[in-house]
């Protein structure tokens, strides 16, 4: 269902999904472009694919393939920062063998591929990423080296961190 303004109507169908695949989905609003939605999700293939909404475009650039024979129902999540009409997407996913990866888009040169992030998660973790103004993501997961916390994981240009790693040791369970 999407709100209209006036209303709720029906939307989009973003075609099969692989049953419970996890959902990562982020927007944005340019200028000149209004608001954008990114969606990416597991095809019954395996494949994380992205979906791409815009207004007056509505759903487009479907099914590009972000990564091929993922793990089923592996953590996917999607962020995004910028500003001045650039637009910098972050999707993070779970892999094989407790490890898991990064795609990063970028509207403005270079565009990054997918990379293993360093370090390794426990089976079955959850992820969590959040971004703000100044160039500064951070993203939250449960290790393999201390399965009963949360490490975080930063990255940024601004005032609270610099370059990349490991921001926080792991915080302990409540």
């Amino acid at each position: 269902m999407v709100w209209s303004g006036g209303g709720w109507s029906a939307g989009g169908n973003l075609g099969k999904a692989l049953p419970g695949t996890s959902i990562g989905v982020t927007a944005s609003e340019g200028p000149g472009t209004g608001h954008g939605i990114r969606v990416y999700m597991q095809h019954d293939n395996k494949d994380i694919v992205q979906k791409c909404w815009s207004v007056g475009q509505g759903w487009w650039s479907m099914d590009n393939v972000v990564e091929s024979n993922a793990p089923s129902h592996c953590a996917i999540i999607a962020t995004q920062f910028g500003s001045g009409g650039e637009v910098h997407l972050r999707i993070y996913w779970t892999g094989h063998n407790a490890d898991f990866w990064h795609w990063c888009y970028d509207s403005t040169p270079p565009v990054h591929p997918k990379r293993a992030m360093n370090g390794k998660t426990i089976q079955g973790t959850d992820l969590a990423a959040i971004c703000w103004p100044g160039t500064e993501v951070r993203m939250y997961y449960q290790a393999g080296n201390t399965p009963f916390g949360i490490t975080e994981w930063q990255w940024g240009k601004g005032n609270h961190s610099v370059g990349e790693g490991t921001g926080q040791d792991p915080l302990p369970p409540a």
